[in-house]
């Protein structure tokens, strides 16, 4: 089981969805007969993603959430960072804005906890590519050039073979910065160097950066240009089948065929483009239902501990209470057990000295001692 999740893995980094979804499978059905809970989260998690870049929404989040309720899961910040994470794309794709935002920020939060330093680098890495493109979708673009800037930083200290598909993302990430500034020559410099690691890693995964190529060359008006990256892109979607890639690149197509006054190819393209945004705008129905109840759900989880915390702190402030009232009254009644001792005491004091000077009157008088009488009226002076 371990050694299929090895398999996914790979197929991953080197963009073969198909075979790692067929891998990921394999790993969960072992996992279920043996109950081996790593292989159920890990596999659930695979699929989730896997299916999400193909298209199916709505199965992504379920496997997601399955894998997130995984005992194994608990505790695993590296999971528990790219659970969030492929949530976070998925709701930003699903318009769920601030949904997107949050899982993004616990991907970030996740990912500083992990313990090994080369694992939490290229995980914190990831959350700042994330960031800086949620960011730039809400249209904050300081606060999405800060992260591009704090992951160009990080992984200027990370090994590179490690690291760098994260590095082919924000160097194309920057040159749609730059390209969006209309600093066209820095937004070519950083598409050159991503296609250079390209190149040196053999990285099967081109769509992304020829795609924001082409828009490069879209807002400089040189359409010729932006149709040969736009091709490309489609190209390597052909190769990869990241359905959700699709719709962008067609209709972009067919907008530079309809400028060039190409009806065909526009037509053309642009009947791909209906045809497949139909297809996923019914996953993407479907998928947003499951996700609004899933962030219902998380809502409600939420409440109840908010509502159990305050539940608690009460519970505590009655428990202090009582104990002050326990102290309180336990000292007031050695207080007040001291005071009738005293008085006690006090009272045996009196008789005690009223004892002693009856007995001196009675002998007094015993005796006929002329100071009996002095000494009676004071003791009793009413009956004299």
């Amino acid at each position: 089981m371990d050694s299929l999740l090895t398999k996914v893995s790979k197929e991953i980094r080197s963009v073969s969805p198909e075979q790692g979804l067929e891998f990921a499978v394999k790993a969960l059905s072992q996992s279920r007969e043996s109950n081996y809970s790593k292989g159920k989260a890990m596999s659930c998690f695979y699929i989730g993603q896997l299916l999400f870049y193909f298209g199916d929404y709505n199965k992504s989040l379920q496997y997601l959430s399955l894998s997130e309720q995984e005992k194994y899961t608990s505790g695993n910040y590296i999971l528990l960072s790219e659970i969030s994470r492929i949530k976070g794309q998925l709701y930003s794709y699903l318009k769920l804005k601030e949904a997107s935002f949050s899982e993004l920020k616990k991907a970030y939060g996740y990912a500083l906890q992990i313990r090994e330093k080369k694992e939490r680098e290229r995980f914190t890495s990831l959350a700042y590519e994330n960031l800086a493109i949620a960011f730039n979708i809400r249209g904050d673009q300081d606060s999405s050039f800060f992260y591009l800037m704090e992951n160009k930083k990080l992984l200027a200290r990370t090994d590179e073979n490690k690291t760098f598909n994260n590095a082919i993302n924000l160097y194309t990430l920057f040159g749609e910065y730059f390209g969006n500034k209309q600093q066209y020559d820095s937004a070519t410099y950083y598409f050159n160097n991503a296609l250079a690691l390209i190149s040196k890693h053999d990285y099967p995964y081109t769509s992304w950066l020829y795609g924001h190529w082409g828009d490069l060359y879209s807002q400089k008006n040189e359409s010729d240009s932006a149709l040969f990256y736009y091709r490309k892109a489609l190209q390597n979607l052909k190769e990869t089948n990241l359905k959700n890639e699709f719709p962008n690149i067609y209709q972009k197509i067919s907008e530079i065929y309809s400028l060039k006054g190409i009806e065909d190819s526009a037509t053309l393209y642009n009947e791909k483009y209906l045809l497949i945004s139909s297809e996923l705008r019914d996953a993407k129905d479907k998928a947003t239902e499951q996700a609004l109840q899933i962030l219902l759900k998380e809502e409600r989880h939420y409440a109840q501990i908010e509502q159990q915390r305050i539940l608690t702190i009460i519970g505590i402030i009655l428990v202090f209470i009582s104990i002050l009232i326990l102290l309180y009254g336990r000292h007031w009644n050695k207080k007040k057990k001291k005071i009738l001792e005293e008085k006690e005491k006090e009272v045996t004091d009196l008789q005690s000295k009223l004892n002693e000077s009856l007995e001196r009157v009675l002998t007094l008088a015993q005796k006929n001692d002329p100071a009996f009488l002095p000494l009676f009226r004071r003791y009793i002076p009413n009956l004299v």
